[in-house]
């Protein structure tokens, strides 16, 4: 009788171990089906909403799934891909509810129609002027929803096509500073030519770019931007400048140079 209380005990004991385990292994850590990433590195801790269990460690958080996308497109981790990873790195991969496929995109900020439209003038500014008067719509629907880098673009016209027959056109921007980031169309409705706002516009617009701006030898205010600091500086002007013209100038006082871009009288504008 004795010998077969014992034996119940420890079948007893067994069974809740047992159930303890199946318990254990029956908690999974989601990872979530869409990520945004603003570093350059797609890591595993990037894929969990809530902290990684102390139990698989803080090296799992750094396992690697490659890079993130450029900006305006998007990267689709198979389930495949995350758990040879996993595996790669030691970790049972049966300890993760993996989505299949999980979407990552590169988190910026918004994009902003002015920016746009300043690009658009600037290459309409480049035609010939029988070539300027251009009235119409242009359809940014969804241009404020990309996300672009942080800091200025310098957006412009990187192709256009025109229908005349159906008074239509599409432009493709593009960024000079971001090369990678992928270029998006604009939709350009209901081309009429003859418009007298629009030509006077770009009228007015022409004056201004043609006036000189900046003359040699001349004291200047250069704003320079980088990263998030911005500097105001004096300097004196190589050559005469007119708006939107790159030229040298030299930091008063000293020896240095630096290439430049005129935005306003007496005013010149960089960006590292």
């Amino acid at each position: 009788m004795f010998r077969t209380k014992i034996i119940a005990a420890v079948l007893l004991n067994v069974w809740f171990f047992s159930a303890a385990i199946v318990d254990a292994s029956a908690v999974r850590v989601a990872l979530l089906p869409e990520v945004s990433i603003a570093g350059d590195v797609i890591l595993l801790s990037h894929l969990i909403a809530n902290p990684l269990p102390a139990a698989l460690g803080a090296s799992a958080a750094r396992v690697s799934l490659g890079s993130t996308p450029q900006f305006g497109s998007i990267r689709r981790l198979a389930s495949g891909t995350v758990r040879a990873a996993l595996s790669e790195a030691g970790i049972e991969s049966s300890a993760f509810l993996i989505p299949d496929p999980i979407t990552v995109h590169r988190s910026g900020r918004g994009l902003s129609a002015e920016e746009v439209l300043t690009a658009i003038d600037a290459f309409l500014l480049q035609r010939p002027l029988n070539e300027r008067n251009f009235s119409g719509r242009f359809n940014l629907a969804g241009i404020e929803s990309l996300s672009v880098p942080e800091g200025e673009l310098d957006l412009y016209v990187k192709g256009a096509k025109f229908d005349a027959a159906l008074h239509r056109g599409q432009l493709s921007v593009a960024s000079r500073a971001y090369p990678k980031f992928n270029a998006f169309q604009v939709e350009w409705d209901g081309l009429k030519q003859g418009a007298a706002i629009r030509a006077k516009r770009l009228s007015e617009q022409e004056t201004i770019r043609q006036a000189v701006l900046v003359k040699p030898g001349t004291s200047a205010q250069l704003i320079v931007t980088a990263a998030d600091t911005q500097m105001i500086l004096s300097v004196v002007p190589l050559r005469e400048g007119h708006y939107g013209d790159v030229i040298r100038v030299r930091l008063a006082r000293t020896t240095k140079f630096l290439n430049v871009r005129v935005v306003a009288k007496n005013s010149l504008e960089a960006s590292y």
